[in-house]
């Protein structure tokens, strides 16, 4: 296997930067192998005499890693749970928490760790590998690889570790180039107002029983499937177990062919699973988080978002998942159940990751996004597409052809001539490039303060500290 042009500018990039740095995080869009180009690395630095060692957080990622690493004729072993290890190669691939737990209670791992020259962190914005950094020695570099660089709800940032940035390939430089599929989104209308955000996320459970416990949600899924992508493969992520578990029932039981994974399951179990779903036993695999990352299967046609989410990363992991190209696939499709694209915005925009503090905070804070449905093939569309791309359809100013209408050319009279919900007003805020206070000033009673305060995350004290500003 060759690298690809981008793939050699990554690895060049990593290269200067570390003549810098001994703390380099690369970030490159989930489906653009960064598993291939982190263990090129590694056999870079093998070559040099230098002792590697790769950490990841999944089987699935340890195995992905292996297979790249043996196509590249790097001999390495694996740090396995329950099972003895020589230390004395220079290239290991552990488990993270295997490796964790050996580090408190061996000294012949922290003697290994503080050898290692190279450390390579995959999917480095998860936390749980900030512990390893206790046990490294001054002259180890380490490089982290993720496509989110970003670290949502409260805690360490990658700032805190690592000190340069390289940025990859943007999503649509890689589709253009045919190295990804484009994407088509469509949504269904869900209020989530009524759902609590505990540390920074929507309560999973309430989730479960305010929103996807509903028979009318349930009939809206299976309905836009049909409609959309009946007969196609396809991942469902879900808010917790107890929801993919109603879900799969549901789908079942509408006669379509589904099944349900997550963690708490055997591992062979989980392995039955996973292998009917690649063969095309099982059309539809409903699950939570565990496949976000290091799921590999380049034939799936359509992502399900039946969840909300207020953490960027993990929009983005979970519709990655459908991106890479295969044999007779054009594009995927996206069903976003949760009001997400409206808080990010679509998954193949250009972001501009950082590990700048102020603006790290600032692209983990979800949003409203402007967006509106294609009246003719229901897509969702950025607010002042004219022109659907999927379907060609001519969309007439003129009109209101969808539940949004046209915020950037409405007047100032005619925004505020009859009273908006308090979503309504933030998306014309976005729109028209307001500041917040033209919101504040239309808000009027305490509830409505109340629930705006919860659009954007603030904490409760936030919506009675302005209401006293603004109504008095």
């Amino acid at each position: 296997m060759n690298l690809r042009d981008y793939q050699i500018q990554l690895v060049d990039d990593v290269k200067s930067a570390f003549k810098k740095t001994k703390r380099v995080i690369m970030q490159s869009p989930t489906g653009s192998g960064k598993t291939f180009v982190f263990c090129y690395m590694a056999k870079l630095a093998q070559q040099k005499g230098n002792n590697v060692l790769i950490v990841t957080d999944r089987v699935e990622l340890l195995k992905q890693s292996g297979g790249a690493l043996s196509v590249l004729g790097v001999v390495f072993s694996e740090i396995k749970a329950g099972e003895q290890h020589e230390l004395d190669n220079s290239v290991h691939v552990a488990m993270v928490e295997t490796l964790s737990r050996r580090l408190k209670n061996d000294l012949r791992y922290q003697i290994f760790l503080s050898r290692i020259d190279l450390l390579i962190l995959d999917e480095a914005h998860l936390r749980h590998h900030d512990k390893l950094f206790n046990f490294l020695s001054d002259h180890t570099y380490v490089l982290g690889a993720t496509a989110t660089p970003l670290r949502a709800g409260t805690g360490s940032g990658l700032y805190d570790y690592f000190r340069s940035l390289i940025n990859g390939p943007p999503i649509e430089s890689l589709i253009k180039n045919g190295n990804l599929v484009p994407a088509i989104t469509y949504g269904m209308p869900i209020d989530f107002s009524g759902v609590s955000i505990k540390n920074g996320e929507y309560d999973p459970e309430e989730q479960r029983t305010k929103i996807y416990s509903k028979n009318k949600v349930y009939s809206g899924f299976i309905d836009n499937w049909k409609k959309h992508c009946n007969g196609k493969k396809t991942l469902v992520f879900c808010s917790n177990v107890k929801a993919s578990k109603d879900l799969c029932g549901r789908l079942n039981g509408a006669g379509l062919s589904a099944s349900h994974i997550d963690g708490n399951m055997s591992g062979t179990a989980k392995t039955e699973v996973v292998k009917m779903f690649r063969t095309g036993e099982i059309t539809i695999l409903t699950s939570i988080s565990m496949l976000t990352t290091g799921f590999d299967l380049p034939d799936i046609e359509c992502i399900a978002l039946y969840r909300a989410t207020r953490s960027l990363p993990l929009y983005l992991q979970m519709c990655g998942r459908g991106a890479r190209p295969s044999e007779g696939k054009r594009q995927f499709t996206i069903l976003d159940f949760g009001m997400n694209v409206g808080r990010f915005g679509f998954w193949q925009e250009d972001r501009e990751w950082t590990l700048n503090k102020k603006q790290c905070k600032k692209l983990s804070e979800p949003g409203l996004i402007p967006v509106k449905l294609c009246p003719n093939c229901d897509a969702m569309l950025k607010i002042t597409v004219l022109l659907c791309p999927f379907c060609g359809h001519v969309i007439d100013r003129s009109v209101s052809e969808s539940r949004f209408v046209m915020l950037q050319e409405l007047s100032y009279k005619e925004m505020v001539k009859e009273k908006k919900t308090v979503n309504e007003l933030e998306v014309i805020r976005q729109a028209k490039g307001y500041k917040q206070g033209w919101v504040l000033r239309q808000l009027g009673t305490i509830d409505r303060f109340k629930e705006y305060g919860q659009i954007k995350g603030y904490k409760p004290q936030w919506a009675y500290m302005q209401y006293k500003r603004y109504t008095t």
